[in-house]
């Protein structure tokens, strides 16, 4: 497996007890065994010496994904044999499609599943996955199944991306509306908190308000469960599908101006204390 974060952190032990031998996680940034049955690495040559039937890819952006499947080891491993390689990343919808097709060519499987669920979903193997099959694949039902509770299937490579893309950019726009419409609800007085309450536990927004509560009532976004920089580099993606002139640019910049304030690894529900004209 390639790459390290709040995902793979939670989701390598449910994988690591699908595994008949050791599973190898390759991590620039990490090393150190802190998982019984996973050993961790920063030398590729390590990563693949095993020889596994299963590569998958967990990356923060289009480039580090690509340098992981493009590297000439993990090419020619995908093309000694039938492999599987399974990417989970929230990827540009080009960079997805280019995908599924440089590992179908290789001779290997590919399965585009970006995921969702954030670390609560990682680490509870209940995440949910929008897969892209090149061909039928048991052994990437059996390595999904293992973190994931429902796999979606989609007909064409790029397709789950998109998808992917468009649902985190209307849940950036639902968390937004949080840091709006929530603080209107102090003029409630001393019924302000019976107010939350009934936000975080009753109606359609509850989901939304539920989640974040108590990161926006204590202003606590440190450790967090989706970094500022992934929401902008999401939006940023999504507007190459959906072009510039929309709501979306508008919104990027909220989140832009939250990363000034509070850092780019700060949960991304700091753009609910932005105030209309609050300035770094």
């Amino acid at each position: 497996m390639g790459g390290w974060g709040v995902i793979t952190s939670g989701i390598v032990p449910h994988l690591a007890e699908l595994c008949d031998e050791e599973l190898v996680v390759y991590s620039r940034h990490m090393s150190g065994g802190v998982v019984q049955g996973v050993r961790f690495t920063k030398s590729l040559p390590e990563a693949v010496a095993s020889q596994p039937d299963v590569i998958i890819g967990c990356f923060d952006s289009d480039g580090s994904s690509r340098v992981w499947w493009a590297a000439p080891l993990i090419r020619a491993h995908l093309e000694s044999g039938l492999r599987t390689a399974i990417e989970i990343s929230t990827l540009s919808v080009a960079w997805a499609t280019e995908w599924s097709a440089m590992v179908a060519h290789s001779g290997s499987i590919a399965t585009e599943s970006p995921v969702t669920g954030s670390r609560v979903g990682a680490t509870g193997g209940t995440m949910s996955a929008f897969g892209y099959f090149t061909e039928h694949d048991a052994r990437a039902e059996v390595v999904l199944a293992a973190f994931c509770s429902r796999v979606y299937r989609f007909s064409a490579a790029g397709r789950p991306a998109t998808f992917k893309l468009l649902y985190n950019a209307w849940g950036d726009t639902l968390l937004d509306t949080v840091g709006i419409h929530l603080p209107r609800f102090s003029v409630l007085a001393e019924d302000f908190e019976q107010a939350q309450e009934i936000l975080s536990t009753d109606g359609w927004m509850s989901l939304v308000v539920a989640s974040k509560l108590d990161r926006i009532r204590s202003g606590q976004f440190e450790n967090a469960d989706f970094a500022l920089r992934h929401t902008v580099k999401d939006l940023d993606y999504v507007l190459r599908v959906l072009g510039p002139g929309t709501e979306i640019d508008q919104l990027r910049d909220k989140y832009l101006q939250a990363i000034s304030i509070y850092g780019p690894e700060s949960d991304f529900s700091s753009v609910t204390a932005i105030n209309p004209g609050q300035e770094a």
